[in-house]
């Protein structure tokens, strides 16, 4: 797995420089960064090389400033922008050129504790995301693809994420999403920050585990968080927004596939899309895998069992982070190559397989199997 942000240490008293964005001018095992936007006085440029020999990055002071970062990190290229805290010493991939899968953690602070968290909850934030977004909103290119904005919980702040996502909105960006557990979105908040921003121009994406308040309660760690993530939607939809309801199938809601499919029809029937997404086996889903690991024979029956509601489903249906040859063959249409391409990968027997091409792989951050890959041969689509 390629890393995208590290902490690095100064070889020598380090400076009194402010955040700031910068642009890679260059690529391979040495380039440069060129200053694009600070909050206070930083260097114009920096010399940025990989080592190969080196356990821990480095800050150098001598002569031209210079960062040395070690080999896994991920390898930058021509026109991405880095986002560096010299006060916390922090280098971090801020926006990826060539990707379609840029995003900003806003906050690791979260009201919810879900049982497979991926970035599991710290009390406090060691960085200063609106500082990040505010900089990087400045320098952004123009007609870029979507920013995600992630968490934590994005909401926790959503009275001071209305001036930045305005002005990313501004850039004639494509869109933003916002990866939320809809729990805080209460119905004055979100008209206020309907007020502040281009509703059209955003799609809330809220996880809702069952169509049981108590296994969605129990999923989430939360009692109560059911209702209010209903309560979130609907207001989010009578302000305007997009909305994308999520569902990961766990050994707690996979029997009950085809029943939480007839609730979005009946009762979330003004929601936009529809995303059914595999687990990704880090953070708080390593120590709790033995309770929620799935039985994808079961997730499986369910979806086929469901297939005919899947087509006259009034949203758009995705299947995310889910492997062809773990679902029927009729539900391949509904497959999307979901997995960020920083932490996506193919295993060995993927080589041979013939939909590779088409097929959304597997995570490199997940910490267990859980399923073993089954190549299609023979197949031409």
């Amino acid at each position: 797995m390629a890393y995208q942000e590290l902490r690095f240490s100064f070889n020598g008293l380090g400076p009194q420089w402010g955040p700031a964005v910068y642009k890679v001018h260059g690529a391979g095992d040495a380039f440069e960064l060129i200053l694009k936007s600070s909050s206070h006085t930083s260097p114009v440029s920096l010399r940025v090389e990989y080592s190969t020999e080196q356990l821990s990055p480095s800050f150098s002071l001598e002569g031209t400033p210079n960062i040395m970062l070690i080999s896994s990190f991920w390898r930058l290229h021509e026109g991405d922008l880095a986002f560096i805290d010299f006060e916390k010493g922090l280098f971090e991939i801020a926006w990826r050129s060539q990707s379609s899968s840029n995003s900003v953690l806003i906050t690791e602070q979260c009201n919810h504790r879900c049982l497979m968290c991926s970035q599991p909850p710290k009390p406090t934030d060691d960085f200063n995301w609106r500082v990040k977004l505010d900089l990087l909103a400045e320098v952004l290119p123009e007609n870029s693809d979507v920013l995600c904005l992630t968490g934590g919980e994005p909401s926790l702040y959503l009275d001071k994420l209305a001036a930045p996502v305005s002005r990313l909105i501004q850039k004639d960006i494509r869109g933003v999403s916002i990866l939320s557990n809809g729990a805080l979105l209460r119905r004055s908040n979100i008209r206020t920050f309907a007020e502040a921003v281009d509703p059209h121009k955003i799609l809330w994406c809220i996880p809702l585990y069952s169509h049981l308040p108590s296994i969605h309660d129990q999923i989430v760690a939360s009692n109560g968080a059911w209702y209010k993530t209903l309560e979130g939607m609907q207001n989010l939809h009578e302000e305007g927004f997009a909305i994308q309801v999520r569902f990961i199938p766990l050994k707690q809601n996979q029997l009950g596939i085809a029943e939480y499919l007839e609730f979005i029809n009946s009762s979330l029937s003004f929601v936009q899309q529809l995303v059914i997404m595999g687990l990704e086996v880090t953070g708080y889903a390593v120590g709790n895998l033995s309770d929620i690991a799935p039985d994808f024979a079961h997730v499986t029956q369910e979806l086929h069992k469901a297939e005919v509601l899947l087509r006259r489903l009034p949203m758009e249906v995705n299947l995310f982070n889910l492997p062809l040859c773990l679902l029927p063959t009729s539900l391949h249409r509904y497959s999307v190559n979901s997995i960020s391409d920083w932490k996506n990968f193919y295993p060995q027997e993927c080589d041979a397989c013939d939909l590779k091409q088409s097929c959304a792989g597997f995570f490199s951050t997940s910490e267990a199997d859980l399923f073993t890959p089954k190549p299609f041969l023979g197949v031409t689509s």
